[in-house]
């Protein structure tokens, strides 16, 4: 999270953008956009994205495949921080906000949010290549929506891959 933003205000702001624009795209089973590999179609159809932390690893790229390079202001890209009032700050998405980066240089990260999946993991209305994580528990849950990663398929420079999740994360700094 941004310096500037508290807990409570990052819950205000996502609860905000849910009521504006909740719903289920549909994206749930769709299959990958990379034409095989993870998140293909199978015998029995298209893969779900709905998992638990322990299958989160076998939902990757169920929803549109892997992503490419992110674009400023797009999903994943870099972008200028907004305030408390205006969180969206440069990102040009629905459902975004840009969260300041973990190393304090006053860029951040556009940050899709989405509606707390039933399952800890769901596409909900994620961009293509992304999975809705649940985060917190009862009233205080939020979803935030992760690009998908594994072993051919990296990251975004300045992440990380977490392959027990599947998902990428900001590297910390050193």
């Amino acid at each position: 999270m941004s310096s500037g933003m508290g807990a409570r205000a990052w819950l205000a702001v996502v609860a905000a953008l849910f009521a504006v624009a909740c719903g289920d795209s549909g994206g749930g089973d769709v299959p990958a956009a990379d034409g095989g590999g993870l998140g293909s179609e199978s015998d029995s159809g298209p893969v779900s994205c709905t998992a638990e932390m322990a299958n989160a690893a076998s939902t990757v790229g169920c929803n549109g495949g892997f992503q490419g390079e992110p674009a400023e202001n797009e999903p994943g890209g870099r972008c200028t921080p907004g305030t408390d009032e205006m969180p969206a700050g440069t990102c040009s998405t629905e459902m975004s906000i840009c969260m300041g980066d973990l190393t304090g240089s006053g860029m951040g990260w556009c940050v899709n949010t989405c509606a707390p999946p039933e399952a800890l993991i769901d596409a909900q209305t994620c961009p293509s290549g992304y999975r809705c994580f649940r985060m917190g528990t009862g009233v205080d849950a939020y979803g935030l929506c992760y690009r998908d990663c594994d072993a051919e398929h990296p990251c975004q420079e300045g992440w990380t891959c977490n392959p027990e999740l599947g998902r990428c994360e900001e590297t910390p700094p050193s």
